[in-house]
């Protein structure tokens, strides 16, 4: 049997992090029966800067990535009145 089949391997990394990035968003009228006839929104989150500490957990058993803001994280949104319908 090999002993190291059960090893998990759990890796962590802490960065500082600035960024800047837009969100688009839909929305869809999921009650509609026919995709023709369904009615969709769409906004736009512009976020000029966010800024904090990253910290990102790596569990190699299970084969994934946590990742979260540490303290207090400085977020800047910029209003943005887009709004489309479909």
């Amino acid at each position: 049997m090999n002993k190291f089949k059960f090893l998990v391997f759990f890796q962590t990394v802490t960065s500082d992090l600035e960024a800047s990035f837009r969100l688009s968003l839909t929305a869809r009228d999921a009650s509609s029966s026919s995709s023709s006839s369904s009615t969709s929104e769409r906004a736009v989150l512009r976020v000029k800067r966010l800024r904090g500490r990253l910290n990102l957990a790596a569990l190699s058993r299970e084969r994934i990535v946590v990742a979260k803001m540490d303290g207090w994280p400085e977020v800047r949104t910029a209003p943005n009145r887009q709004f489309d319908k479909f």
